[in-house]
């Protein structure tokens, strides 16, 4: 935790000698870019339910927790220095951030859509732990309605 903390403060001083708009661009990134990184961390505490697909090369499907808090920092520091080098290429950097921000922002929705939850419990989808049952649905559903019997040939 105070590793997170000092990377943060020296990452803020350093955005000083961005612009206004990509200081506020880079600040939205690295904020999402937090909400996948827990994310990632909540599949990597439930690997019976859920595999890592996007940066499963470099974490692996089923990571540690260490590996997602190293890969989640890496990657932070990674951004801001590609930022920092497109700061004098305008259009490159709109569309770096837009890229970016855009890609991460999908990848959030479509882990919450799946139901992992960050800062709680995992609500997979039905049927989406290998090792545990279905969940029974909430409302019973009745039994169809029984026919009666084929009439008798006499």
């Amino acid at each position: 935790m105070a590793l997170l903390l000092a990377a943060a403060v020296a990452g803020c001083g350093s955005l000083s000698s961005l612009s206004t708009e990509t200081r506020s661009e880079e600040i939205l990134w690295q904020s999402v870019h937090l909400l996948d990184s827990a994310q990632t961390y909540s599949i990597a505490r439930d690997p019976d339910c859920y595999r890592e697909t996007v940066v499963d090369p470099l974490i692996g499907r089923h990571p540690t927790p260490a590996a997602v808090i190293g890969w989640s920092i890496a990657f932070a520091g990674l951004h801001w220095v590609v930022t920092s080098l497109l700061a004098d290429h305008p259009t490159e950097e709109r569309l770096w951030q837009a890229l970016t921000i855009g890609s991460t922002s999908y990848w959030v929705w479509h882990n919450t859509r799946i139901g992992i939850r960050p800062f709680g419990h995992n609500e997979p989808q039905l049927g989406a732990c290998r090792d545990m049952p279905p969940t029974p649905s909430p409302t019973p559903v009745p039994p169809p309605p029984a026919r009666p019997p084929p009439p008798s040939r006499q």
